[in-house]
């Protein structure tokens, strides 16, 4: 899918729901089937050599990898990398590491050899770890308010996505669990996808990476410390907001943010004091980086190709799969 970003030609991937008939993918799958696909895709439709990646959560997380495989291949070149509250080390996951367990494998292991190795996690189960996780904000915030005094929950974009639960191929999930919340391979240097030996030392493209200040999923601290494995020159932002709220702080909203560039300090608490308060959205300081990481300004390219049709309008099919 295709867009404009202030002048930037955007294309982001469109997760699919999964059902039995894709259960078997594997992570090796998401990887080469996903990011690494899409910036070629992406390359034949441009006619860029290079491209500026960009992941949220657990998808920076693969698209950091994506960049690691990237820089072993004859595929377009990632000129930077952008993670949005997304962690490469592992060594202190928050939370969400009391739910990746050794415990947690074996049942993920267990469901996903169910149906003939198409084992899928419920997206109720999926939900339910994540609600868990944030209890006050999305789970006892709504039980008093609803159930306890009978109130009407105000409207929200944001709550209306978090409903919109997505299975997960359980082998799948739990080669990432082993991979990188048990093992910390690609931290430690020991990962291997797509029949290639990858390392965060090969990432040397610039960062631009964001941490949301009050983030429970990914605490702020881990985001930086995951920061100061890349090795191209990296700037780091902490915004203000919770998982969701950090990355939605448009311009015209009344926000701010800590920004500093590299060489990172060797911990979060080390780089707070010196860091830079900026007032306003990061998006705008985010968009004049990219701008020194992009090509000349020119006419928008079609969007798909002889290659690569155009198969529905945006937001894409998959999004009414359920």
């Amino acid at each position: 899918m295709g867009c404009p970003l202030w002048t930037h030609t955007s294309f982001a991937i469109s997760y699919r729901n999964p059902d039995e008939s894709v259960g078997t993918i594997t992570l090796d799958d998401y990887l080469t089937e996903g990011p690494v696909a899409a910036m070629a895709a992406v390359a034949d439709i441009t006619g860029s050599a290079a491209v500026n990646l960009t992941g949220f959560g657990l998808g920076g997380t693969m698209a950091a990898v994506a960049a690691a495989w990237q820089a072993g291949s004859d595929g377009p070149r990632v000129e930077s990398l952008t993670l949005l509250n997304s962690l490469l080390d592992f060594t202190d996951p928050g939370p969400l590491g009391l739910a990746a367990d050794a415990a947690a494998l074996a049942r993920l292991e267990r469901l996903g050899q169910a149906a003939g190795g198409r084992g899928l996690v419920p997206g109720g189960t999926v939900a339910a770890t994540f609600d868990a996780v944030r209890a006050h904000p999305l789970m006892w915030r709504y039980l008093v308010n609803d159930w306890m005094l009978g109130r009407e929950p105000p409207a929200s974009q944001v709550m209306s996505w978090n409903a919109d639960v997505t299975r997960v191929p359980a082998l799948a999930l739990a080669s990432f669990v082993r991979t990188f919340y048990l093992d910390n391979r690609f931290a430690t240097g020991g990962l291997a996808l797509g029949g290639r030996s990858l390392s965060l030392s090969a990432v040397k493209a610039g960062a631009y990476v964001v941490a949301g200040r009050t983030d429970q999923l990914t605490p702020w601290q881990s985001a930086y410390a995951s920061a100061r494995h890349l090795c191209g020159p990296t700037r780091f932002i902490l915004a203000d907001g919770g998982h969701v709220g950090s990355v939605l702080a448009a311009p015209g909203r009344p926000t701010s943010h800590l920004a500093g560039d590299g060489p990172l300090p060797a911990s979060a608490d080390a780089w707070l004091p010196g860091a830079q308060e900026v007032p306003g959205s990061w998006w705008s300081d985010w968009i004049t980086w990219l701008s020194t990481r992009s090509g000349k300004l020119r006419r928008p390219p079609s969007v798909g190709n002889h290659n690569h049709r155009i198969l529905a309008d945006a937001p894409g099919r998959y999004v009414w799969q359920r």
